[in-house]
């Protein structure tokens, strides 16, 4: 397909197809919040109706037991993205959403390598 696209007469400097899809510097801003309110429809539509202790002590608790490495929220990332690729009605703004995420903290990890190695 690259070779297709070097030969198109009017294309000047063409991008690779790495490069159009992670344009260095590249900031998407979301102005209309809409990212927020996709975050919360997945909620809605997975949470689990369930009692829920909200007493500060349970929260603390809870959140002491469930620490997630950055290692495990890329494979849980990476595994919604698949889940929600597969749906026939599947969306696109949640897969930019979750593919964003994995770079965020894909990068997280590898900043995290490189300061330990030295």
């Amino acid at each position: 397909m690259q070779v297709d696209i070097t030969q198109l007469p009017s294309i000047v400097d063409p991008l690779t197809a790495k490069e159009f899809l992670e344009i260095p510097g590249e900031v998407v801003e979301d102005e209309d919040g809409s990212n927020q309110e996709i975050f919360d429809q997945v909620v809605d539509q997975y949470a689990v109706d369930q009692e829920v202790d909200t007493t500060e002590d349970a929260i603390v608790d809870d959140e002491e037991d469930k620490t997630i490495s950055v290692t495990e929220a890329i494979k849980l990332l990476e595994r919604l993205y698949l889940f929600e690729s597969q749906q026939e009605d599947g969306d696109e703004i949640l897969l930019q959403c979750l593919d964003k995420a994995g770079k965020r903290y894909l990068f997280k990890k590898h900043e995290s390598r490189k300061q330990n190695d030295r």
